[in-house]
């Protein structure tokens, strides 16, 4: 349950900063940012919290 709750934060969060980055950048559309900030946390959950629960068990 941690796990969930901590990956909904980081989504929300990487959601809003990719947001107010993209649309003051360059005009991109709210869909365009929540698509890529859920690609973002999906890579960013895999390559940190899963990987290093597979050190950690591996040691």
């Amino acid at each position: 349950m941690k796990q969930v709750k901590a990956m909904v934060i980081k989504t929300i969060a990487i959601i809003l900063i990719a947001w107010i980055i993209l649309s003051l950048q360059w005009n991109i559309p709210i869909v365009d940012a929540v698509i890529g900030g859920v690609i973002i946390s999906v890579m960013v959950y895999v390559i940190g919290d899963l990987l290093e629960s597979l050190v950690i068990s591996a040691e």
